[in-house]
């Protein structure tokens, strides 16, 4: 093989992941935009929710169990119980 078409091999392979990584940076950036929305959402119905039924809003961060522990996204991952037991504290 020569020097051209090494270099060239290595230049295709450097761009292949150089555009997966652009990739995956505007992945990240939409993923945040969107979770914020979501919070941003959230909020919101909490707001009207405790306007309607009269109550004071609970704002509490839950516990983390063990389950919820594993992974990268442990911080921000819920099972179901959790969930269903947030959504009956709101009155649904």
């Amino acid at each position: 093989m020569h020097v051209h078409e090494r270099l060239q091999e290595s230049h295709d392979i450097y761009m292949t992941l150089f555009a997966n990584q652009s990739y995956q940076d505007l992945t990240g950036q939409t993923l945040k935009k969107v979770i914020a929305f979501i919070e941003s959402l959230q909020y919101q119905l909490i707001q009207v929710i405790s306007r309607e039924t009269g109550k004071e809003p609970v704002l509490t961060t839950p516990a983390l169990d063990a389950e919820d522990q594993q992974g990268p996204d442990a911080l921000n991952r819920l099972s179901q119980d959790r969930v269903d037991t947030m959504l009956a504290e709101l009155g649904f």
